[in-house]
């Protein structure tokens, strides 16, 4: 039984949570469970982080992505949002062949989650490629739609989500060519959709995408024995450290982000502001996730801000504390959060919206306000929640009841395996000792921290000769309006730059601007580095030629010298090495580049024991305060007054290791 499961990441945010308790079910379970992510925060050892290998992407690939995530997802999405909906809003043309991982490709089932910016639907084929059913659990409705993750109440969804209501424009049609793609992904797929609400049931039966897949329901697991409700001792020490009276009404609020129009931040407090008016019983308002932009205290009653809780335990006691939870989101499919509080006996209120009504029953497990977005009666369901369904034992009680068992982690594992087992006929066969040997060596891997690596794909109809027109070339001038933006600021701070001129890179600066034209890739103070290298983009511009660069560089005082490599475009330019702590200008002979085009400048630094220092564990770096280009059309740089700017210091850093011991003699 060798499952392969896919999620961005493997603990942030509510999708990420589910899918990682369904997996560890999975292995309690007897099943060979591998979590596949693109952001790996656990150390589990089945839990496997992939990415590409950035190294090995072809230039011209490098180049689309970052034209991609830099410029056309920033102005086709980000900058081009209408006031609709603030949840996130997402189109991938790129994606990874997962299967490239061993673990996953002898997988029997295949079990997507949330991928957005992971696996994308154009990565869809190389699942397909390997002729095993595929699962997909709906935590949102991104599967299903040109790129919203909530549709705020549209429809088009159903048919091609042209002229999407959440962008401004759509000039390149990036909607309805997104849903295209997944429309034909799935297409004569054997894939088996679950989602853990009715209404997303319903959606996904509408929609466009999933209309004739089969569709099952199956609720997201939780840990019972951490979610679970504090005694009374336990309790009454939560709420003093939590600041609240014996006959505080602790009213509790979250989200991973509450700044999420969706999740009704507004909505509670206009309501918070009626129930105070209607009651005389002290209320307290607390929160956990991501702040909102507005503080809770504009609901006039005392307020406590906790923000992101990533520990469990800690979580749980605050669930247990409070009397209720109150969920005011406008759209939503099945939050973890009502599933959390009931299990530790704290009931719950909120608008009947999305799968919100599947949990909260009006009898036993808390209130629900209609209509959807009426402050007046999310008002009414607090003010009958707070009478209705608190300071009693035996209502605590039955909210744990309600979700204990049907939401156990075994108990939901076991129809995930029924649902597998009906869908691969050698589900449950023995695992062959290829199999076994393989899966080993992914725990043995995975133990050491490393990552797998994948081939980025960039077969997405978005990069279709057609669309590639439509999506690219109407952002050649919004970006080409962008540089012109840049260009002026850096005039008016007197950083206009040209070939010649150093570039002093320090806090605060905008990143590398060299030829007046093209990017850097900056990280942190300026310089991308991954520990070992230090990496320098630039852009030779159309008709000039570039055959050495400058760099002013230091040793830092505890050392005596640094070694390092200089590398153009993988290829070895030769070694220099810095003595003594005063700056100095290193010249850099390089391989004559006409442009237009980027050349990538890689600094690269030997094994510490090449790098003498007085303390064997210190950190080895040099500072580089200056970096330049020369171009034979550009004018000589003079303006001695310029050097002002190089007063901040960079450190390009790689981790320290203990000298390595040598036979001298040899």
């Amino acid at each position: 039984m060798i499952v392969a499961t896919y999620n961005s990441s493997d603990n942030h945010g509510g999708a990420a949570k589910a899918a990682f308790r369904l997996n560890a079910a999975l292995r309690s379970a007897g099943v060979e469970a591998f979590f596949f992510c693109r952001h790996k925060q656990t150390r589990d050892p089945f839990c496997v982080r992939l990415t590409e290998r950035r190294s090995e992407l072809p230039q011209g690939l490098k180049r689309l992505e970052t034209f991609w995530t830099d410029t056309a997802r920033h102005f086709l999405i980000s900058q081009n949002r209408t006031g609709l909906s603030s949840t996130i809003f997402s189109a991938d043309p790129f994606g990874l062949d997962v299967t490239e991982a061993p673990a996953a490709a002898i997988a029997r089932i295949h079990h997507l989650h949330w991928c957005s910016h992971f696996v994308s639907p154009a990565a869809i084929r190389f699942l397909r490629d390997t002729n095993r059913p595929i699962f997909i659990t709906l935590h949102d409705q991104w599967w299903m739609t040109g790129g919203c993750h909530y549709s705020a109440g549209c429809t088009k969804y159903e048919t091609d989500c042209a002229q999407c209501p959440q962008l401004l424009s759509d000039p390149a049609e990036l909607t309805k060519t997104a849903l295209a793609e997944k429309i034909d992904a799935f297409a004569g797929c054997d894939v088996t959709v679950v989602t853990p609400s009715g209404w997303m049931a319903d959606c996904a039966r509408r929609s466009a995408v999933f209309k004739d897949a089969d569709i099952k329901v199956v609720r997201n697991p939780i840990d019972v024995d951490v979610f679970a409700p504090l005694s009374p001792p336990e309790r009454a020490d939560a709420r003093a450290e939590l600041g609240l009276y014996d006959d505080d009404v602790a009213i509790l609020f979250g989200a991973q982000t509450l700044a999420d129009r969706r999740k009704g931040f507004n909505e509670l407090v206009q309501a918070l502001k009626l129930v105070k008016e209607r009651t005389e019983r002290r209320l307290f308002l607390i929160s956990f996730g991501r702040p909102a932009k507005h503080a809770l205290s504009a609901a006039g009653i005392p307020a406590m801000e906790l923000g992101e809780i990533t520990d469990d335990k800690r979580l749980a006691q605050i669930y247990g504390a409070a009397d209720l939870f109150v969920i005011p989101s406008l759209e939503d499919n099945y939050p973890n959060t009502i599933v959390e509080s009931l299990a530790c006996g704290t009931p719950a209120v909120g608008y009947a919206a999305g799968g919100i009504g599947d949990l909260i029953d009006g009898e036993t497990t808390g209130v629900t306000a209609q209509p959807v977005g009426d402050i007046p009666a999310l008002a009414d369901a607090i003010l009958a929640g707070i009478e209705n369904f608190t300071g009693s034992d035996e209502v605590r009680q039955a909210c744990r009841s309600a979700v204990a068992t049907s939401h156990h982690a075994d108990t939901i594992a076991a129809k995930m395996i029924d649902l597998y087992a009906e869908k691969a006929d050698d589900f449950h066969a023995p695992l062959s000792e290829e199999e076994t040997a393989i899966l080993s060596a992914a725990v043995s891997r995975n133990k050491s921290g490393r990552s797998t690596f994948a081939r980025l794909d960039a077969g997405s109809r978005l990069f279709d000769t057609e669309s590639v027109m439509r999506v690219l070339l109407p952002l050649r001038g919004v970006h080409d309006e962008a540089e012109a933006r840049r260009a002026t600021e850096l005039a008016e701070k007197d950083l206009t730059l040209h070939a010649g001129e150093f570039y002093p890179i320090g806090r605060g600066r905008p990143g590398m601007r060299i030829l007046g034209e093209g990017w850097a890739q900056p990280f942190l103070e300026g310089v991308w580095t991954d520990g070992k290298k230090a990496h320098l983009h630039f852009f030779v511009k159309d008709g000039e030629t570039v055959r050495s660069a400058e760099m002013l560089a230091s040793v830092p005082a505890d050392h005596e010298r640094q070694a390092f490599s200089v590398i153009q475009d993988g290829e070895l330019l030769g070694g220099l090495e810095l003595a003594g702590t005063q700056r100095h200008r290193l010249e850099i002979p390089l391989k004559p580049v006409t442009g237009p085009q980027f050349v990538n400048l890689t600094l690269e630094f030997p094994a510490p024991e090449l790098n003498e220092a007085e303390d064997d564990s210190a950190e080895r770096k040099i500072f580089v305060s200056g970096f330049a280009i020369r171009s034979e059309e550009a004018p000589a740089f003079k303006d001695k007054k310029r050097y002002q700017w190089l007063r901040h210091l960079t450190p390009l850093t790689f981790p320290g290791r203990k000298r390595a011991t040598h036979d001298r003699a040899s």
